[in-house]
């Protein structure tokens, strides 16, 4: 993401749902938000929403968030951030849970 001003959007989708990413870029450092609605596996009738505040970090393409009380208990997504694309994943989940999302919109 060297050269883009931000902040910038991502949409996609996550485990059983979908995502959008709002990231501000600032040097290495990123903040944002993540908002997930999934529909559970248990309950295909309804829908569970998050918003979760995030700030982080970039090396290249790795790319590191930390969340705060998010997805239950998990503190931090990793994984790939490009000029199209983001893929991020829990750590240890063996890429079970996951998000996947492409570039949509620069705005600001």
């Amino acid at each position: 993401m060297d050269g883009i001003s931000t902040p910038h959007v991502w949409v996609g989708t996550a485990n059983d749902g979908v995502a959008m990413v709002e990231l501000t870029k600032t040097g290495s450092s990123l903040s944002g938000s993540l908002d997930i609605t999934a529909i559970p596996e248990n309950n295909a009738t309804t829908t569970r929403s998050e918003h979760i505040a995030f700030t982080g970090s970039v090396d290249g393409t790795a790319v590191t968030l930390r969340i705060d009380g998010a997805f239950g208990s998990v503190g931090s997504l990793s994984g790939t951030l490009t000029n199209t694309e983001m893929n991020l994943h829990v750590p240890d989940s063996n890429y079970r849970d996951h998000v996947h999302a492409r570039h949509a919109a620069r705005h600001g």
